[in-house]
């Protein structure tokens, strides 16, 4: 089950699109970008979504620029469900498959049956797979400039790998 999450998940996520914000020397933050290409001394960043490519496109010279920041787009609920989904029906798979306890001399604290303890491995697996979903979505990667060539010369091969395909 977790090979099939980790697989569906790589495979649904082979087109991630990232949302960039660009930090300028005025301060200001554009929003909604999405980084086209990384230029010699410049990035070329589109203002609208990145299913429609043909309109708005900006040119930031790395002289106007002091930081930019990017963050996956849109994959947070699709991850959710996977790992949520698969490891909450693992758990409940090897919470049946434990079967019922057995406490013949009365002594045991606690006595559950093979749907209880289904039902609490499954929901300590979905509450683990959600986790595992929602968390990497939440951080925002950020790449330093400071208007400086030589760190956006430094730079380039990271801002690629953020690069709209």
């Amino acid at each position: 089950m977790l090979l099939l999450a980790a697989f569906c998940s790589s495979v649904w996520g082979q087109r991630i699109n990232y949302r960039a914000w660009v930090k300028l020397e005025n301060g200001d933050y554009p929003q909604k970008l999405y980084l086209k290409e990384v230029k010699d001394s410049s990035l070329l960043v589109g203002f609208i979504s990145p299913k429609e490519f043909e309109s708005v496109y900006k040119e930031f010279n790395y002289s106007e620029i002091y930081r930019i920041g990017f963050k996956k787009k849109g994959k947070m609920l699709k991850e959710t469900l996977i790992w949520g989904g698969s490891l909450g029906i693992a758990g409940a798979l090897i919470g049946y498959s434990l079967g019922d306890d057995d406490c013949s001399n009365n002594l045991c604290l606690f006595v559950y049956s093979r749907e209880e303890k289904a039902l609490i491995s499954g929901m300590a697996g979905l509450t683990i797979g959600t986790l595992i979903g929602v968390v990497p979505n939440l951080f925002r990667v950020n790449i330093n400039i400071d208007r400086n060539y030589q760190k956006f010369n430094q730079q380039k091969e990271a801002l690629r790998k953020y690069q709209h395909r």
